[in-house]
């Protein structure tokens, strides 16, 4: 039977749900930093969820501690990829997003999927 409790797993984590007035998107966050401790965690950010690697602060409207989060993942190299076809559909500029977060089109997104041995959407 599969358990992430064993090492050296490999899970995606999806977030497609935006960090404003809700604590979903950081509470997913801090999940996946929980499971990079024993395992390999590419977060990937889609949909509203790309706000996540935006310059907010979405603490001010009740959307909880993200950027913490999501520099710890970054620092325990850890990858955050941002879908390009969101950036194109909410007009964000790539620029914009935060350092260490990498930017990757749908097809290379469903390609990883393939490989991971658990995918958790939030």
């Amino acid at each position: 039977m599969f358990s992430l409790d064993e090492p050296d797993k490999y899970l995606i984590v999806i977030i497609r749900r935006s960090p404003l007035g809700t604590q979903k998107a950081g509470e997913a966050l801090r999940m996946a930093l929980g499971q990079s401790i024993t395992n390999k965690v590419t977060v990937i950010l889609v949909d509203a969820g790309i706000f996540l690697a935006a310059p907010l602060r979405p603490e001010l409207v009740g959307g909880g501690e993200i950027t913490k989060w999501l520099s710890k993942l970054l620092d325990m190299e850890q990858q955050v990829w941002v879908e390009a076809e969101s950036l194109d559909k909410y007009g964000l500029d790539a620029g914009s997003l935060c350092n260490g977060t990498q930017i990757r089109e749908r097809a290379e997104i469903d390609k990883e999927l393939l490989a991971a041995d658990a995918v958790v959407v939030a």
